[in-house]
């Protein structure tokens, strides 16, 4: 909303409803609510433009541990006048925004999956026809058909390690920003990522297992390679 409109801390903005009144903005906050589009002030505020009594209503107590016997008063003592529940606005806001960072990651894994399985098949396949008379050398030196799909499946893990190595680096330097660039049209203008060891070996990992077994598994056409071909070679 700040952005939308050019303000900051310490600007004044007249807002109307029934009346008109001059505010001064004393600080920015984060919400999805509205996609960001939004703003908070407290009720003796809104009361200078607005005679509507709100329809729903925060407290905050001092003491916090009074919060479900005060819960319980009230919807005790204004039955089907008021609903007062225990609520948790951060809690359920780093929910929302918890579900759709999975939602991403989630997104990724799957495409990197899928890129890792079709670039090496077409890999293999390129590399096989290129290289069927040296498996076939190598066959007559007594290279047994696993040796020969693991090396060949090596080749790419090597290949894919390298990748990541190069990717983990790109991931810091640029996550945050473009994390901000996507989230923002939630109302997420600030976006900070905690690296752990955890976080960076197990995408690591996945890619570099994905790309090794599928490798080893689009092989086993050497099976039809024999040692005969480099006769009629």
């Amino acid at each position: 909303m700040a952005d939308e409109y050019g303000l900051d801390i310490g600007d004044t903005v007249t807002l109307s409803k029934e009346n008109k009144a001059d505010y001064l903005i004393t600080g920015l906050y984060q919400s999805t609510n509205d996609l960001g589009m939004c703003i908070a002030m407290s009720y003796d505020a809104y009361k200078r433009i607005g005679n509507r009594i709100p329809d729903i209503l925060y407290i905050k107590l001092a003491d916090s541990s009074l919060a479900k016997e005060v819960t319980d008063f009230l919807n005790e003592t204004y039955p089907g006048k008021v609903e007062a529940v225990l609520s948790d606005p951060d809690n359920t806001q780093m929910k929302l925004i918890e579900t759709i960072l999975i939602g991403i990651s989630a997104l990724i894994y799957i495409i990197s999956i899928v890129f890792a399985l079709i670039t090496v098949s077409i890999v293999c396949t390129r590399s096989f026809l290129r290289e069927r008379i040296d498996i076939g050398i190598y066959k007559a030196l007594g290279f047994t058909v696993r040796q020969l799909r693991l090396q060949f499946s090596f080749r790419f893990l090597t290949v894919s390690a390298i990748g990541s190595i190069l990717g983990v680096i790109f991931c810091i330097l640029l996550c945050p920003s473009m994390m901000k660039l996507l989230l923002r049209g939630l109302g997420i203008t600030n976006f900070t990522t905690d690296y752990t060891l955890g976080i960076i070996i197990l995408p690591v990992c996945m890619i570099c297992f994905c790309f090794f077994l599928f490798a080893y598994l689009v092989s086993g056409r050497i099976k039809k390679v024999e040692v005969k071909e480099l006769i009629s070679e």
